[in-house]
């Protein structure tokens, strides 16, 4: 079991969205959209801290609002193709100089607002039993070239090897956005080439299926609140 006693969720929250200007402050149900992660991150009584990153100062003011710590990023860290694991590294130089207490830094993005309330305690619990390596949130697919298989305890690409046709062939998996679990020393430096190549074993938390919901398209709006009021709401005590 790895230590939980530092768990800390980093809600990542750009300003610079070009699909859906302005979406993580854009009303969804009634409030901004960001609010939906950060009540979600508070509900669930797993996090030491709730920290917003951002670059963006209306989303910062909301999110200090809303009871949420706010770590300011650099601008060029706001770009469309600035990966996850430099945006935490850097955080995690200027806050710990490289040294972050040995934890859980659970990623949770403002997209993906559908979680149920026993999601991400789940998750914690999940993350804290293995000795090593990261915890995503998955759901199972039917596209099976687009998708990842279990291979022991770990995730692995779809390959044509893969293939047996019929029956035989493996369940696959899709990533949600929902959360992505990592051990600490994300903090400490940029994986060269992405968490994706330098992260091992990376571990699958099967979700249900309202945690697929990402709104990066106009078109995933109402569909997105149409689940939060039908499932999320009443799940929650809210409805």
């Amino acid at each position: 079991m790895r230590p939980t006693e530092w768990c800390v969720a980093i809600i990542t929250a750009r300003g610079g969205s070009k699909r859906i200007p302005g979406k993580n402050i854009r009303d969804f149900c009634g409030r901004p959209l960001i609010w939906w992660t950060i009540e979600a991150a508070r509900r669930s009584g797993v996090f030491s801290d709730i920290i917003v990153n951002t670059d963006d100062d209306e989303i910062a003011s909301f999110s200090a609002e809303s009871g949420a710590e706010v770590y300011r990023r650099p601008p060029e860290l706001g770009a469309d193709d600035t990966r996850s694991d430099e945006v935490l590294a850097e955080m995690g130089q200027t806050l710990f100089g490289g040294n972050a207490p040995d934890g859980c830094v659970f990623v949770l993005e403002p997209t993906s607002p559908t979680r149920l309330s026993n999601l991400i305690p789940g998750g914690v619990a999940e993350w804290a039993r293995w000795d090593d390596g990261m915890v995503v949130s998955i759901s199972s697919v039917s596209n099976y070239w687009w998708g990842m298989v279990v291979e022991g305890d770990s995730l692995q690409a779809v390959t044509p090897e893969m293939w047996g046709g019929g029956i035989s062939r493996p369940t696959v998996y899709a990533l949600t956005a929902a959360f992505y679990a990592f051990p600490s020393t994300i903090f400490h430096a940029p994986c060269p080439s992405g968490w994706w190549n330098h992260i091992s074993p990376i571990r699958g938390y099967e979700v249900s299926d309202i945690a697929i919901v990402e709104l990066d398209e106009e078109e995933d709006w109402a569909r997105g609140e149409e689940i939060m009021r039908s499932q999320v709401l009443p799940d929650w005590g809210l409805a």
